[in-house]
């Protein structure tokens, strides 16, 4: 792995930067009374997901581990695992969306977009080598078939 951060921590690092830009940078507020109840939401659909993604892992009996992607006993396909190849990830952005919709400042947006791209190319791409050394053909056909993020 290029990036030796677990990913919640790299979130809860994007989270404190989306609060400090739009503490340090005001931007013209968005939303009103909805934008609580959406952040809830937004935030509430991430934390079930990123449940029921780690549980698939679990029942699996494979690593939750993601600083050691070579550890995987099994590759998961199942569940929330059909939709996209990477509902944890994807669960905590919507996770940390849901805190920039909180916050209500167009520039905390930074947040999610820097946390996709840290992800990506420091997590995701790492861990797709990997999987790919460990199941070959196995992985290429389910990557052939679910889009990396959604």
């Amino acid at each position: 792995m290029k990036l030796r951060v677990p990913p919640v921590v790299q979130v809860l690092l994007c989270g404190a930067l989306g609060w400090g830009v739009a503490a340090l940078f005001p931007t013209p507020q968005f939303g009103g009374s909805w934008r609580l109840f959406f952040a809830a939401f937004v935030s509430g659909i991430g934390a079930i997901s990123l449940t029921l993604a780690v549980s698939a892992f679990v029942r699996a009996k494979t690593t939750v581990n993601q600083l050691d992607p070579g550890s995987a006993e099994k590759l998961v396909t199942s569940g929330l695992f059909r939709f996209s190849r990477n509902p944890m990830y994807l669960a905590m952005l919507l996770v940390l969306t849901g805190w920039v919709i909180w916050l209500g400042a167009w520039s905390a947006i930074l947040a999610p977009a820097l946390f996709i791209w840290i992800m990506t190319a420091f997590q995701i791409k790492p861990e797709e080598r990997s999987l790919q050394l460990k199941f070959g053909d196995q992985f290429t056909l389910y990557r052939t078939r679910t889009r990396r993020w959604i």
